[in-house]
């Protein structure tokens, strides 16, 4: 139980001092993806409230100033879970808190909330233990085809914009293109025929089963975070571990609370 209650502390003090962090990121580019040839529509209600073309769905590369904490001068391919708002070229302070809070401001559906931060958790789970993404949320580029991240952008914005309800439905009737593209609260459509006949092509349909496969097994992954801004796109990260010496400084709190109990 002393073993437990002091990984329980430390755990604790490394939770609440990611939670209350914030970063210092500019956007560079868009990798890794098809193209701006994308048509994304978010409805509330019955009618069109967000409707953005030619939206480039990849991973979005963002270079972090050297006061970022754990993220100090490093380049972090991500994925946005933001349609309302713009990434920007110059440094902008983000803030980084839970999945379930995002988008800032809130989208037309409201904050992802628990149900869908669930699904986005287990696909990143999946995703990392795939070795598609890194334990900082970062594309690795040697494993993931500019297909998988077009794709997977794309099954984000579904997990993190669609009615809960549809994705039930979806997570215990099977997911298929036509019903998760084609209707809904979230519809993406393609610009170009390229795009189009991509969308609707096996190799395409066989990624997003996949993605949707790991969004809907249930795992969980605790460190998925958003960072969110109230004037930038708002991305998934994950919040690295604290090294060795911060780990043990953790553990070390842990004991001195104990033991002055």
């Amino acid at each position: 139980m002393k073993l437990m209650w002091i990984a329980l502390a430390a755990g604790a003090a490394i939770a609440t001092g990611a939670s209350a962090s914030t970063v210092i990121a500019k956007y560079d580019n868009v990798l890794y993806s098809r193209g701006g040839t994308f048509t994304v529509q978010l409805d509330r209600n019955g009618g069109p409230v967000i409707g953005p073309s030619n939206v480039g769905a990849g991973g979005l590369q963002h270079t972090f100033r050297n006061d970022s904490q754990r993220f100090a001068n490093q380049t972090l391919t991500t994925f946005c879970v933001d349609l309302g708002q713009n990434v920007a070229g110059s440094y902008s302070t983000y803030n980084v808190g839970t999945v379930a809070g995002a988008p800032v401001p809130a989208s037309p559906a409201g904050l992802i909330g628990a149900t869908r931060a669930g699904y986005l958790q287990s696909l990143y789970s999946n995703a990392v233990g795939a070795g598609l993404i890194d334990l900082r949320g970062s594309v690795i580029t040697s494993a993931m085809s500019t297909n998988q991240a077009t794709a997977f952008q794309l099954v984000v914005w579904e997990l993190a914009f669609e009615d809960e309800g549809n994705l039930l439905t979806t997570a215990m009737n099977g997911y298929s293109l036509a019903s998760v593209f084609g209707g809904g609260e979230f519809t993406v459509a393609g610009n170009t025929t390229s795009n189009t006949n991509w969308l609707n092509s096996l190799g395409a349909d066989a990624i997003f089963d996949q993605f949707f496969g790991w969004a809907f097994a249930g795992d969980s992954f605790g460190r998925l975070a958003a960072m969110t801004s109230g004037i930038r796109q708002d991305q998934l990260i994950i919040i690295p571990l604290p090294t060795g010496g911060a780990l043990a400084l953790a553990g070390i709190a842990g004991i001195a609370i104990r033991r002055r109990r």
